[in-house]
């Protein structure tokens, strides 16, 4: 896994996309229960292939 620092204007969708990745994985990943709620400067896991 690699680390991802959220950016502004980021959403889990765009990250996702960005990354090759369905944002439910993203979401489940991270235990992010609202997409809604994720701020800048958070940092995510992303699953690498």
């Amino acid at each position: 896994m690699k680390d991802y620092t959220i950016q502004p204007g980021d959403s889990i969708s765009r990250i996702a996309l960005k990354h090759g990745i369905s944002s439910k994985a993203l979401a489940e990943v991270n235990g992010i229960t609202d997409p809604n709620k994720i701020r800048v400067g958070q940092v995510l896991k992303i699953p690498e292939e």
